[in-house]
């Protein structure tokens, strides 16, 4: 996908780029002229290509929806975020909840989106703090503050 790039010094560019949605961890990036020609470090015009990468794109999550469920089983949550891999496995999410926490497998649905299906709640109802792993590893929530989910307490039938 191609991006306008504008000079911020002498020698540096900044590159203005939607938000990463690929499973990929990093990306090639040709540097080209107006003409199309490619732009070349130190001025090496024989030997440029105008080839370079970028490593390093860190999976993260932002929203939960919605932010609160009942105590009953099968409530859906969904985390939306960027860099999951939807074939990939390892991922939970955890409600954390003492005396024990809470832990789900989490889907992902997209490179965007994740599910995670509670089981009964068999505490009292609560603010747990949300936690996505990928493995062992947390994965950055990016949203701002700390996110959680209100657990409210209800009944199915009368």
């Amino acid at each position: 996908e191609s991006s306008f790039a504008s000079p911020s010094s002498p020698t540096a560019l900044v590159l203005s780029a939607g938000a990463w949605t690929s499973t990929e961890p990093a990306a090639s990036l040709l540097l080209v002229n107006e003409a199309g020609k490619p732009v070349c470090a130190l001025g090496a015009i024989g030997s440029c290509d105008g080839a370079g990468g970028i490593a390093g794109f860190v999976t993260s999550w932002r929203t939960l929806t919605p932010s609160s469920i009942l105590a009953r089983s099968g409530q859906r949550i969904l985390l939306s975020g960027l860099g999951f891999r939807p074939s990939g496995t390892g991922y939970t999410c955890v409600l954390l909840h003492p005396p024990g926490n809470t832990s789900v497998p989490a889907t992902a649905l997209s490179a965007t989106a994740m599910e995670c299906i509670f089981p009964l709640w068999d505490r009292s109802a609560a603010s747990a703090p949300l936690l996505l792993l990928d493995g062992a590893a947390s994965v950055i929530f990016a949203g701002g503050g700390s996110p959680a989910v209100e657990v409210v307490a209800g009944w199915d039938m009368v």
